[in-house]
């Protein structure tokens, strides 16, 4: 609780600021077109000092940037006064204002995470000078941002900006609604809590604008490409809610082995959670090729994001190792598996085992390989060392090993920060509905709420329903 004296030093600088603000809104509202020659100071602040920011050459991470200060301090400002007053320029500024869209989209990787509210601010304050071209901007340069695997600070610049959009444009972001909300389905399970929270709000406020889809037309100068991604993304929705609709997916690469036709639709589910960065669980019996059906998608996806990186370098196809976590039986399996399938320059496995020293030696050379197979124990003793790898796909075979969210081997599995999780087991459940809490605390941390939340709805009344003495109205909620 503030007291008195710092109370009314709070009311005195809103009470500045709100002072600050209108002068400033007011001044560029009168100069209108004369504002640059009457007032080059603030046109220097708004355009020039945003549009001159020299960014660390060879540094997509801006690490070089840390701890300076004051550089930051003053950029803030400069980027709270356009905030302020681009709205209000007059609109033969509005060309030279859009030319700063590509440095706030920069800024979203600042490692100062104030420099990325403002900057997320300032994309969301430029909507009002043309939201097509900002919308543009959002979809071409902020949206990859949000698949970054390779840094935390990146989705989380990228899900504020878009934040920030949504509750800018209100209503009018109806005709973007798939275009957005597609990126967030796959960041509900970001293992970084904020970005994991921001993308729930985010998803929550945009679900309920999707009755509206397809009713408000689409904006008239959007260009082709965007269009037709609109299309693309909405045959998403159609296909999720009718599986039957999934085309049949082509492996990229030749493999030694001929799918047959129910694996060919495991493997086409899996494409289709690959595409839309979800994750999931495949669970055939026994015996039906869930190793031949993981390692098609895992192998695709791996060269397919080779491909794209050389041609475009963009970030959401940073090349990164895999990871396959299975009992110590199935290593051999796995590794004989992949040498067996699939070509040698997409897949190198590192059977990684042995003594602490072994271990050790196997470390030293293991950017050689691109595909860890290791055990659940070696997980959980060399959990320092694995934590520290962002991994492309982790695959957990026999996935029941960590049912129980207590065990060390469980807590350690879910420190592993993948892109794509993917879990097999033929029997994801063998005694209580809990089990699968704990698959999903991997697969979508926090979607199923907390342990304690999920057996007081679901497993408490499940099993009280299973009760010969149960009442009606226990069996009534547990079904």
């Amino acid at each position: 609780v503030l007291s008195d004296k710092d109370q009314e030093q709070k009311l005195s600088n809103n009470i500045q600021k709100r002072g600050a603000l209108y002068a400033l809104q007011t001044i560029c509202s009168y100069f209108s077109e004369n504002l640059e020659s009457k007032l080059p100071r603030l046109i220097e602040i708004v355009y020039n000092s945003i549009k001159n920011i020299q960014f660390p050459i060879n540094d997509p991470n801006m690490n070089t940037l840390k701890e300076k200060d004051e550089e930051a301090q003053e950029l803030i400002k400069n980027l709270q006064v356009f905030e302020v007053v681009c709205s209000k320029m007059h609109k033969c500024f509005v060309p030279k204002l859009l030319e700063l869209l590509p440095i706030f989209s920069k800024l979203l990787v600042h490692p100062y995470s104030a420099v990325r509210h403002i900057s997320a601010r300032c994309l969301a304050a430029s909507v009002e000078l043309d939201p097509v071209i900002t919308m543009t901007t959002i979809i071409n340069d902020v949206l990859p941002l949000l698949d970054a695997p390779d840094s935390d600070v990146k989705r989380k610049g990228a899900i504020e900006a878009v934040v920030c959009i949504v509750d800018k444009l209100q209503f009018d972001i109806v005709p973007y609604i798939v275009l957005l909300i597609i990126p967030l389905l796959g960041r509900l399970c970001d293992q970084e809590e904020s970005v994991r929270k921001m993308s729930s709000q985010c998803f929550a406020t945009l679900i309920q604008l999707m009755p509206l889809d397809g009713s408000v037309p689409v904006p008239p100068n959007l260009s082709d490409e965007t269009n037709t991604l609109i299309q693309s993304q909405r045959q998403f929705l159609d296909q999720l809610f009718n599986p039957n609709q999934i085309s049949d997916f082509k492996v990229p690469i030749m493999i030694n082995a001929k799918l047959r036709s129910y694996q060919q639709t495991g493997v086409n589910w899996l494409a289709f959670l690959n595409k839309y960065k979800l994750h999931g669980i495949l669970c055939d019996d026994m015996g039906l090729g869930k190793t031949i059906q993981s390692l098609c998608i895992l192998a695709s996806d791996h060269y397919n994001k080779n491909e794209k990186y050389k041609e475009t370098g963009s970030p959401d196809s940073v090349p990164l190792p895999s990871i396959v976590v299975c009992p110590p039986t199935l290593i051999g399996h796995w590794t004989h598996e992949v040498q067996k399938f699939i070509p040698k320059n997409i897949l190198r496995p590192l059977q990684y085992s042995g003594l602490p020293v072994e271990r050790q030696k196997l470390r030293t050379y293991a950017d050689d390989y691109n595909l860890f197979i290791v055990s659940y124990d070696i997980v959980r003793k060399d959990i320092d060392f694995f934590s520290k790898i962002k991994f492309n796909y982790c695959i957990l075979d026999e996935c029941h090993i960590i049912k129980n969210g207590k065990t060390k081997a469980s807590q350690a599995i879910k420190q592993l920060k993948a892109n794509h999780r993917l879990v097999l087991s033929g029997t994801p459940i063998q005694n209580s509905v809990l089990e699968l809490w704990s698959l999903f605390d991997f697969l979508m941390p926090g979607f199923l709420g907390t342990e304690k939340q999920f057996a007081a709805k679901y497993s408490k009344p499940i099993l009280a329903s299973r009760d010969a003495k149960c009442s009606s109205k226990e069996q009534e909620n547990g079904k």
